[in-house]
């Protein structure tokens, strides 16, 4: 697999030598650090885990609750009672365990609704200004070990920034 892949890498990389290709790289990462939108769409993010964890925080207040009420008051129980108060734990402990896994999946889904419109912006501009200046390809830098090597003069990303910015 590895022979495959390595044998494709260089076939694209012949083809575009041939072409007299343009490269670059670009930290993404560093470039949406910098913008406003990130910032704001980070801070909404932080609302809302918080909000999550305030909801989360009270049905855990209500189950610490009802659990030392029902070890108290248990010597006092009929079977009975014990079962109906096991039984309304158990209900609570799975509506805490449904409300950390909706809860996540919600974040997920909110974080993407705040971040793609930024990411595809950041792409869309990364995309124009290498058809503008004439570049073939350029990587992702900020991809820890995916380039063994970048030239810092090949480094576009406060390029991108500035187109970013410029509105």
């Amino acid at each position: 697999m590895k022979n495959a892949v390595l044998f494709t890498l260089l076939c694209l990389l012949s083809v575009v030598a041939s072409a007299q290709a343009k490269f670059g790289h670009v930290n993404t990462g560093l470039v949406l650090e910098s913008l406003a939108s990130t910032a704001e769409a980070d801070s909404l993010l932080q609302n809302y885990q918080d909000s999550l964890r305030v909801g989360l925080e009270g049905l855990e207040a209500e189950f610490s609750t009802m659990l030392e009420a029902a070890r108290k008051n248990q010597p006092d129980m009929t079977p009975k009672a014990v079962q109906k108060a096991q039984q309304e734990l158990e209900e609570l402990q799975q509506q805490i365990q449904v409300f950390q896994s909706e809860g996540a999946r919600m974040f997920e889904q909110r974080r993407g609704l705040y971040l793609t419109p930024i990411v595809d912006e950041v792409m869309a501009t990364i995309k124009a200004y290498a058809k503008t200046n004439g570049y073939t390809i350029i990587f992702d830098s900020s991809l820890p070990q995916a380039l063994l090597f970048v030239d810092d003069a090949a480094d576009l990303t406060a390029n991108i920034i500035a187109e970013l910015t410029k509105a």
